[in-house]
Formats: structure tokens, C-alpha cells, sequence
């Protein structure tokens, strides 16, 4: 098997994820896997793996491989933000800490309709198994204790280890920005690679493992509780309620709830103990390291993963299940051939094999019968339908949803692309019980950069390293259902991210708008009045984007200029109702300016009290990542929400 494991933090010099894809590297090598850290969406694609684990959620999903969440973070963290919650929401499986996180996500998939499977075993920050040489106590110098902290949120634990200084035999490892109190304690950064802080832990004897509030009130285990346990070495812990209920009368707890003289005269009577007694201090050293083996190692919880991976692969429609007849619709004329090559090959890798392709033409293209015969094996039938070469863009396409005459019916663009699980993971869509009165299901979208040198930025993407990362996608779409946002013109479906039921294309809806843009708009409010839609919450869709080029029909705002009138007119005479004062209330909003739009914003995020911490919490979480520029950015993402 072969796994890229994503680095969410690749501009943190100091990072517990760089040391966890070390493990993951090592692990996989013992088990003969291949494991290859990555960043970008690109590097995932040059690496095509059978499975990618995302490490932290603020990356969400960019390419058509499995990718799957490891959510091991309190959700007091993500949970008040919106676009981590969709990018989790994007993910196509889930590999969890515990119970609670696994409730969680079980109630969030549930109210969004989505199907992906949740790991019923705990997906834990852990260790590689070891072995341990005996430990001739009478021979050994005085057991010190180790700490390691990237302490990412501020001087976290600062009090009690300002109390400890200069009482216990005491190292320090970590970021030295963040140690520079610890005086002579203070031990220097520890590399990277997955071995480093376990034998430093071995050198010292006794691993201290303490966890923030947020993951001891969710009882989340971090990855300090394992490197010890893994060390061999006599383990303090706080009470978190896993360590308590997993490794018992093995360890020696701390009462951290109480003050920093309190807590620290606990620690200063363990370590006393510790030397005073080396052989029981030995012996519950050994509990622990028995237990983690058997339980909690790295290796014995990674082997779980290619069972996990079959249910992923059936849940995204990565596998054969459905026989009904799909027609897609690709309009060719204004592109070269290399990209309808690439378009119909996309549709050619689809999984659902009953597949009917109508090829609309409004100019002829050299190459393109012979393109079409290559294909033709694979496809049901090749339509191929002439079209005027009059400019209107709904022309072609509504002559190809005449043309139509599967069960459902979807269009391409001829320079987008999908993945190979779009056409299957909407059918199974649509074929869902809680969908059987929606005439069209529709995917997420992920927009691609085709030209260098435009990057996409990430909160995530900031830190002290300073280096661009060259992202050249995002997840630009993958919203609910919400036909106030699609009446006010709000389009958060991209032309080749549907599938409707045919049989929802009644003769009215048939007739040609004869619209030059925004063809794909009138068609989803004229369905709309079907039923509403239904989303797969799956970013299936891609659409390639030339910002040197510029020949996206999006940068032609004279074309779109002139549409609305006239868009606004047809939908009237096809039935849709609009609501007017709405829509001019919306667009006076609109034009009130960045000051009103960051206040409005700024009060949703703020307005649910019981959020009200865990949000200013965040807010000053990003500050310190990021910059101001950073928050406001992401309050008013908030707001458009």
C-alpha cells in the first residue's frame, strides 16, 4: 500500500506534525508500505497513492485520491469555524481519537446527508513499538524528567514549570522562542525524525505528559503519553480520564487543575519516589511500555488501514454498483482538441460504466473523430449533435439535453474535468432514499490554477519558514442546498459538478433560453422548481481556471453586464418567482462597503454565546499564527455563511 500523508503545517519549523509523518514513514516501512510525506495537491498527484491522511483540518480535500481526515483535535478548536467544519466535510473517511470525536462526527455527517465512513477503532498520535533493554536500577545515574512542547498557543503550563525550576533533575526540549524562561533546564530543539524524542525520553527515565484544558475535557490523548510509555520510562501524568482508565496504577498522576505549587510539589515527590525507589519505579516502567506495545503502538493501529480503506472506496463510488444510464454533454468549438482530450478521458476513467457521451459541436475541431473512436469501446454510444456557431452559449447545451435519453443527465465543459467517482458518487446520490423527490444532486468544486505562478494561499500555509507553497488549487465550493442564495443569483454549482433525473426535463424546461452566459444558472432555477436539490458534499468536480491566459468566460464582464436583464426576463416567463425587495436589500448590502460587511460579519461571529470563548479563542489562535489581515478574512467568510 501506498500512503502520502500531508503536512498541514509545512511553514512551522516547529511542528508535532513533522514528527508524527516521521513515525508514520517508519511504521509503514516495518509493515512494507510506502509512506511519502507531501504538501500541495500537485505533490499528492505525483505521488498517486492508494490512501492520503490529512494531518490537520485546515487542508481539505484537492485530488481524487481516498483522502482521509485523522480528526484528533478537541472540537472546541474547529468546531466554531466554518471552514474547517467544510473541510472536514470534505473528506472522503475519518480516522478518530475516541468515542466523543466519533459522536461528533457521526452527528455532523447525519445532519449534512453524507455518507463516508467513520473508523470504529481509535486513530491515535502514538509511537512505534520498541523493545527495552533491561534497566539495571543499582547501576544507573538518578532518573531526571523530560519535557518536550511546541506549546503552539503561548507559554501553556508556564506557572508550574517556573515553580519546578531548580528543584527536580529537569530537560527541556522545543521551540527556543517559546523556552527562553527555562534557563539552564532548556535542552534545545530535538530533530524531526521519529526516533529523537523517544531515546531522549529513554535517556532521562521519567516522560511528563500534560494536555491542554480542551483535550482533557474531551479526553483526547496527545503524543507525549505514547513517546513515554514507548521510552520505557516512568511516565507523570495528568488525570486525563484515557491515561487513568488504559494505563492505570502504570503511571504516576498530577493533579494540574490545582495550582502551580501544588502541581509542582506532586511532580517534585513523584521524582523523590522515582529515585528513591528504582526497582518498584522499574517495575511500573515496564507496565507501561507492556501496555503501549500490546495496545497503543504505531504499527498494530496502522494494520487497521487497508480494511478502513475497502469501506472508503466503496463509500466514494470508487467501486462498481450501479447500472443505470448516464448521459454527459460536453460542447466543443472554441477549445484546442488537447483539452477535450482531457475532458473525455475524465469522463472515460469514470468507475459508473454505463456511460452515453453526446458530443455537441458548434464548429468543427481537426482530430476530434478520431479522438471519438479511440473512446468508443468504452462508452454505451457517442452522440455527436452539430450546433449553430452563433455565440449563445445554452444553445448547444440545451441541444444536448434534447438529445438526452438515460435516466440522468449531466454536462462537462470541455476544458473542467471530474474525478473518476463523480458520475457514480451522484447516482448513488440520487438513488438515496432522503433523495428521491430532488431532480438534481450536484458535487463540491475544486478550482485549479492552470497557469504557474498563481498560487492559492492557506491560513495554514503561514509561519516562521517563510517559504511559498505553490497550491494551485482550493476548494472553492462545497456548500447545502439553499435556493434563497441561488435566487439571489448566489451560483454555488459548477457547470459540470450535476446530475439531474431526466425526467425532471419536462418540454418547458427544454425550450432554449438563448442566453450567452449564465446558461447554467437559468437551467438550475428553472430544475428548482422540481424540488429542491440535494449535494453528495463531495468535491468531484474540477474547474480549471487561466488567470495569464484570462480566457475563462468569467473575465468577460461586458458579456455578463448585458445577461442579467435578460436572465431575470426568462426565468419570469419559465415560472421562477422572485422575491424583489429581497434581492434589492441583498444588493444594496452589497454595496455598502468593506466597513459594514466586516461589522455585520464580526456580529454573527460573535453572537451565539455559548461559542462566544471558544471563537474569541480561535480569533486569537489565528493572530498568533497568522496576521490581522488573516482574521478579517476569515470573519467575513464567516459572514457570507
Amino acid at each position: 500500500m501506498k500512503i502520502a500523508i500531508q503536512n498541514s503545517w509545512p511553514n512551522l519549523t516547529f511542528s508535532a506534525e513533522r514528527e508524527f509523518i516521521a513515525r508514520v514513514q517508519m511504521a509503514g516501512k516495518r509493515l512494507g508500505w510506502s509512506v511519502v510525506e507531501v504538501v500541495t495537491s500537485d505533490e499528492i498527484r505525483a505521488a498517486a497513492p492508494d490512501i492520503v491522511l490529512v494531518t490537520h483540518e485546515f487542508s481539505p480535500k484537492l485530488t481524487p485520491y481516498p483522502t482521509v481526515g485523522l480528526i484528533w483535535s478537541p472540537t472546541a478548536f474547529f468546531g466554531p469555524d466554518p471552514d474547517r467544519v467544510r473541510n472536514i466535510l470534505s473528506y472522503d473517511g475519518y480516522l478518530v481519537a475516541n468515542s466523543s470525536l466519533r459522536a461528533y462526527l457521526t452527528d455532523l455527517l447525519r445532519v449534512h446527508g453524507k455518507d463516508a465512513p467513520i473508523g470504529r477503532f481509535d486513530f491515535l498520535p502514538s509511537a512505534l513499538a520498541t523493545t527495552c533493554e533491561p534497566d539495571k536500577s543499582s547501576t544507573r545515574n538518578a532518573r531526571s524528567l523530560f519535557y518536550a512542547g511546541v506549546h503552539w498557543d503561548g507559554h501553556r503550563h508556564g506557572d508550574l514549570f517556573a515553580a519546578l525550576k531548580g528543584r527536580i533533575p529537569m530537560r527541556i526540549h522545543g521551540d527556543p522562542m517559546r523556552w527562553q524562561h527555562a534557563g539552564k533546564d532548556f535542552a534545545g530543539p530535538l530533530p524531526f525524525d521519529g526516533e529523537s524524542v523517544v531515546d531522549a525520553i529513554r535517556e532521562c527515565g521519567i516522560g511528563l505528559a500534560l494536555h491542554g484544558k480542551a483535550h482533557r475535557a474531551e479526553n483526547i490523548p496527545s503524543m507525549r503519553l505514547f513517546e513515554a510509555t514507548a521510552a520505557g520510562a516512568v511516565v507523570i501524568s495528568d488525570r486525563l480520564e484515557f491515561a487513568i482508565k488504559e494505563f492505570g496504577d502504570a503511571l504516576l498522576y498530577v493533579d494540574v487543575d490545582q495550582s502551580a505549587d501544588v502541581a509542582s510539589q506532586q511532580i517534585a515527590d513523584h521524582v523523590s519516589w522515582i529515585n528513591g525507589n528504582p526497582e518498584l519505579a522499574r517495575s511500573m516502567a515496564d507496565r507501561g511500555h507492556a501496555i503501549f506495545n500490546e495496545r497503543f503502538a504505531l504499527e498494530r493501529i496502522l494494520v487497521q488501514l487497508p480494511a478502513f480503506l475497502e469501506e472508503v472506496r466503496k463509500s466514494m463510488g470508487l467501486c462498481f454498483q450501479f447500472e443505470d444510464g448516464v448521459d454527459i454533454i460536453i460542447r466543443v468549438g472554441s477549445r484546442p482538441l488537447s483539452m477535450i482530450e482531457r475532458a473525455i478521458e475524465s469522463v472515460a476513467a469514470q468507475t459508473h460504466r454505463h456511460i452515453c457521451l453526446i458530443v455537441v459541436a458548434f464548429r468543427p475541431i481537426d482530430g476530434l473523430t478520431d479522438l471519438l473512436d479511440r473512446h468508443k469501446e468504452r462508452f454505451t454510444a457517442i452522440k455527436i449533435v452539430e450546433a449553430p456557431d452563433n455565440g449563445v452559449r445554452s444553445t448547444p447545451l440545451w441541444m444536448g439535453l434534447r438529445a438526452a435519453s438515460a435516466i440522468f443527465v449531466g454536462n462537462l465543459d470541455d476544458d473542467d474535468v471530474i474525478h473518476p467517482n463523480h458520475v457514480a458518487s451522484l447516482v448513488r446520490t440520487l438513488r438515496h432514499p432522503r433523495a428521491k423527490r430532488a431532480p438534481l444532486a450536484y458535487a463540491g468544486t475544486i478550482q485549479v490554477q492552470e497557469d504557474d505562478g498563481h498560487w492559492y494561499d492557506q491560513i495554514n500555509f503561514r509561519g516562521d519558514r517563510g517559504q511559498t507553497i505553490e497550491e494551485r488549487r482550493q476548494l472553492r465550493f462545497l456548500e447545502p442546498f439553499d435556493a434563497r442564495k441561488m435566487l439571489q443569483f448566489e451560483n454555488f454549482i459548477q457547470s459540470n459538478a450535476w446530475l439531474a433525473r431526466r425526467a425532471a426535463l419536462t418540454s418547458d424546461i427544454l425550450l432554449d433560453p438563448e442566453l450567452i452566459v449564465a446558461e447554467d444558472v437559468y437551467l438550475y432555477l428553472t430544475i428548482m422548481l422540481k424540488g429542491p436539490f440535494v449535494a453528495s458534499w463531495r468535491p468531484t468536480a474540477e474547474w480549471n481556471w487561466r488567470s495569464t491566459m484570462r480566457d475563462n468566460v468569467m473575465f468577460s464582464p461586458e458579456l455578463w453586464g448585458h445577461v442579467w436583464e435578460r436572465l431575470h426576463q426568462k426565468l419570469t416567463e419559465a415560472g421562477v418567482s422572485f422575491e424583489p425587495e429581497a434581492i434589492a436589500k441583498s444588493a444594496a448590502n452589497n454595496n455598502r462597503g468593506p466597513v459594514h460587511a466586516f461589522l455585520r460579519s464580526s456580529w454573527k461571529f460573535l453572537y451565539e454565546r455559548e461559542l462566544l470563548i471558544s471563537r474569541t479563542r480561535f480569533a486569537l489562535g489565528l493572530l498568533r499564527r497568522g496576521s490581522a489581515r488573516i482574521l478579517v478574512l476569515h470573519i467575513l467568510r464567516f459572514g457570507r455563511r
